[in-house]
């Protein structure tokens, strides 16, 4: 009788936990709810372990209506993906790369202090610098990654400069 409860018990935790599960939105389906992501994908399997830093920097733009089509005026902006930042201190810290593959937070500063990237830009090419975690010998590996971001998150895959 006492296994008897047990199971009921243990049957009634497992469908509550079903139904939390069937209750919760699908990421994909609404608003992303941790906005300032970026994964990297395709790293070599040599740089298994090995840390990560990206970035991206635009210089301000004027606009120009005298030009076909018109430039418009942009702000300049550094775009910056680590796996932590301290405010207070200033420090990055960089991603590491597992199963051939990296996730970061992303931060954007406008000349101020850096915030949460939350943007939908296209097409953002990131300067990436892959270097050893202990042998500071070892010669880093310099690459890009592509990344169409939506609501503050992207994906794109690492190319090696030649």
């Amino acid at each position: 009788m006492k296994n008897f409860l047990k199971l009921i018990g243990i049957l009634a935790l497992i469908t509550a936990i079903g139904f939390s599960m069937a209750a919760c939105d699908d990421p994909d389906e609404g608003e992303i709810i941790d906005p300032g992501k970026l994964t990297i994908v395709g790293f070599d399997v040599q740089n298994e372990g090995w840390l990560v830093e990206a970035e991206k920097f635009e210089e301000a733009v004027e606009a120009d209506d005298t030009k076909d089509p018109p430039i418009e005026a942009a702000e300049a902006f550094f775009l910056f993906a680590a796996s932590s930042y301290k405010e207070k201190t200033k420090e990055v810290t960089p991603g590491e790369i597992k199963n051939r593959r990296v996730s970061m937070n992303v931060w954007i500063s406008k000349g101020g202090e850096p915030v949460i990237y939350k943007g939908n830009d296209e097409k953002v090419d990131f300067t990436v610098i892959l270097f050893h975690p202990t042998d500071l010998t070892a010669t880093p590996v310099e690459g890009t990654v592509e990344i169409t971001f939506k609501n503050g998150v992207g994906i794109g895959e690492f190319v090696p400069n030649p």
